[in-house]
């Protein structure tokens, strides 16, 4: 049981380690502003930028779920059926964020060729399908973190999980509102924030986990 219980400890520190890595992909290859045209923030991306908010998410992402993992062991005692699905919402979410990372190396190809170049109709057509693809992709994006986010929220506030109260804190809802805080005291660390905001809810969320987990494996020796 005791090794059991250090297998979830263990899966709670990769997925804080991967959240976390992902933070720092999201500063660092943070994305301007782009008047309402998502393609156009990609122009002029360098091969650093591009490589940090691209290549490293997709292999960071999967990491993500070994933490989703410790989650729901965490939460498994306010009831399993519940638990795992905010937990599969917050599974499904980082499929999705993995998905639109790997065709971000395209998009930004051919948002600089047609800075550089006389805009071509084709090329604009296929950067326009894609911002319109996204704007429904971003939806189910939200209001999958919002359900999940939410759902875990009311479980740790309600004290049946193994999770603090107070803990609660610790959960992208959270974050994301505080973005709004942040952005209005000071745009620019609101816009560099408001890229990862999400992200330090759910580091914050995975450290806890191991924490408690932690303790729990201590506590049983």
């Amino acid at each position: 049981m005791r090794t059991q219980n250090k297998k979830y400890v263990t899966f709670g520190i990769l997925g804080t380690i991967a959240a976390f890595l992902i933070i720092i992909s999201d500063i660092a290859g943070g994305i301007g502003e782009y008047n309402g045209v998502f393609w156009k923030q990609f122009t002029g991306m360098t091969p650093t930028r591009l490589f940090l908010s691209s290549h490293m998410a997709i292999y960071v992402f999967p990491f993500i779920t070994f933490g989703i993992i410790a989650l729901y062991k965490v939460l498994e005692p306010s009831g399993k059926i519940i638990s795992a699905i905010f937990c599969l919402c917050l599974w499904y979410l980082t499929y999705l964020m993995t998905a639109a990372h790997a065709g971000y190396p395209y998009i930004v190809y051919l948002a600089n060729y047609n800075s550089q170049q006389a805009e071509n109709l084709q090329i604009n057509e296929i950067l326009n399908m894609f911002s319109h693809n996204i704007s429904i992709h971003l939806v189910v994006l939200y209001a999958l973190a919002l359900v999940a986010s939410l759902g875990i929220l009311i479980l740790v506030i309600t004290g049946k999980t193994m999770l603090k109260r107070w803990m609660s804190l610790c959960n992208p809802i959270v974050t994301i509102a505080l973005s709004v805080v942040i952005g209005m005291i000071s745009p620019v660390w609101g816009k560099y924030y408001g890229t990862c905001c999400p992200m330090v809810g759910l580091f914050l969320l995975f450290l806890c986990t191991s924490i408690v987990l932690s303790r729990n494996v201590k506590m049983n020796k």
